[in-house]
């Protein structure tokens, strides 16, 4: 094996190549999934529709998270977690009913709302909500380097930097884990609006990028020896065409120079194309990989 491949210096050139894409801009392209626009504007309505029984679908593999961490004594009840962006909170509430104390952190407002808002009264005492962007957070300040037993950051945007993903690694002195994308993905819509707008391939989707494999190879070239499961997910969504274009308007904000007049006539214009019935449907499929691993003394 070459000596280059166990240097993390390698991986971490790597997976910053890999999320640099030709033709993004200095925030990697349009706001995408980094805005905090986008996460506040699916607050209203985020997890709400899924039916009751992907609810219970997600409580179930949530449980089956939590009971995979105990059982390779990477958590346990009093333990101290770090949850990064957290979202609504649901992962966050798992970990506190099963005793943690858990700091959950996201940088969306609209968000936090709504864990407070969904939080049983029971557990506002275990769950510790900070807003803040992790991408600019700075460990040091806040004095949480090595502050917490279990970091876990899952399928969030707040993990698209080497440096992001080594704060996690930074923040914990027991375990972590990690879950984003592996490989390929589809998203027609989105692809498509892509390329109306950008008049290009959608970069983020037309390849590999950094994903679960860099990030696999960044830590074996540390020394850690990261356990990964890989699931293909799939999920659909049906928006009202209004409420769609608003949506697509903060996702592709700033795109090729564009006004936002201009941007929201445009995007209006290719979504209705699309529509039926003055509704707008999409339909996301690809794999996620999990990666698990002990923080080395």
């Amino acid at each position: 094996m070459s000596a280059e491949l166990l240097s993390p210096e390698y991986w971490i050139r790597h997976w910053r190549e890999a999320s640099s894409p030709p033709g993004a801009n200095a925030r990697g392209g349009p706001g995408g999934y980094a805005s905090r626009r986008v996460w506040d504007r699916m607050a209203a309505d985020y997890d709400r529709w899924n039916d009751r029984r992907r609810a219970a679908e997600r409580q179930a593999a949530d449980e089956k998270l939590i009971d995979g961490l105990e059982a390779r004594g990477l958590f346990a009840a009093g333990m101290r977690v770090l949850d990064v962006g957290c979202g609504t909170g649901r992962l966050a509430a798992a970990f506190a009913a099963r005793g943690a104390e858990v700091t959950a952190l996201d940088f969306s407002p609209a968000m936090l709302a709504r864990l407070r808002e969904a939080l049983p009264p029971e557990l506002s005492g275990r769950v510790h909500p900070v807003e803040a962007d992790w991408q600019e957070f700075d460990l040091a300040a806040r004095d949480w380097k090595g502050a917490f037993d279990l970091a876990l950051a899952n399928m969030t945007p707040a993990i698209r930097t080497p440096e992001a993903f080594l704060k996690l690694h930074q923040a914990s002195r027991g375990g972590c884990h990690y879950r984003g994308w592996a490989g390929r993905r589809s998203d027609p819509l989105l692809e498509s609006l892509w390329g109306h707008l950008m008049d290009a391939p959608m970069p983020a989707l037309a390849g590999a990028t950094a994903g679960i494999y860099v990030a696999f190879n960044l830590l074996y070239a540390m020394g850690c020896s990261p356990s990964v499961e890989f699931q293909d997910v799939s999920w659909e969504r049906r928006q009202p065409l209004e409420e769609a274009v608003e949506f697509y308007r903060d996702w592709f904000e700033d795109a090729g120079g564009a006004s936002a007049h201009d941007l929201q006539e445009r995007i209006a214009e290719h979504l209705k194309e699309i529509a039926e019935d003055g509704t707008v449907s999409r339909s996301t499929r690809g794999r996620t990989g999990t990666l698990t691993w002990k923080v080395s003394s």
